[in-house]
């Protein structure tokens, strides 16, 4: 048999560092760094305009209305608003209901809902009663979308909603 113990193994401890350890911390005083200054964040009246004219406080409507409608959960909301807040550092502005969509979080129907019920342009109860009326023309074959419902059972006109798709585009 072989000793593969070395000379520096029989007279160092498990605790001990020697000159031979690579990673040896050293007690000498480390130099402070430079006194930058502390980034300001804006002042709350100043509110940054997202793409299509959506304002912070619009999307943060959204954010609430798909919470709170259980469409989607407090966590993916976080993801989404991060990855909102990285692509806009590299100037891709994309609302947030747009990247729900990339990321199949929602259905175009469901963010319609969502931003509809944000805007205050329908009740909660109206989305939930067109879903019931939905279902049930699903279960007979006809399938309509949310906004043909909207238009057929005249809640909002072709015009306000082409006007709301124009203005989110």
């Amino acid at each position: 048999t072989y000793d593969t113990r070395t000379p520096h193994d029989e007279t160092s401890s498990a605790g001990d560092l020697t000159e031979n350890a690579p990673f040896e911390r050293s007690t000498a005083p480390v130099p402070a760094a430079a006194p930058t200054a502390a980034p300001t964040a804006p002042p709350s009246t100043q509110l940054p305009v997202v793409s299509g004219g959506l304002t912070r406080p619009e999307e943060r409507a959204l954010g609430a209305v798909l919470v709170e409608g259980a469409l989607i959960s407090p966590r993916k909301l976080e993801v989404l608003q991060g990855i909102q807040r990285m692509l806009t550092t590299v100037e891709m502005d994309f609302k947030l209901g747009e990247l729900a969509l990339l990321f199949k979080f929602l259905s175009p129907d469901q963010l319609l809902a969502a931003l509809l019920v944000s805007r205050r342009l329908v009740s909660p109860q109206q989305i939930a009663a067109l879903g019931r009326i939905k279902q049930e023309l699903g279960g007979s074959g006809i399938n309509y979308d949310l906004e043909t419902l909207l238009v057929m059972f005249h809640i909002l006109s072709r015009d306000e909603l082409s006007r709301l798709r124009d203005e989110l585009a």
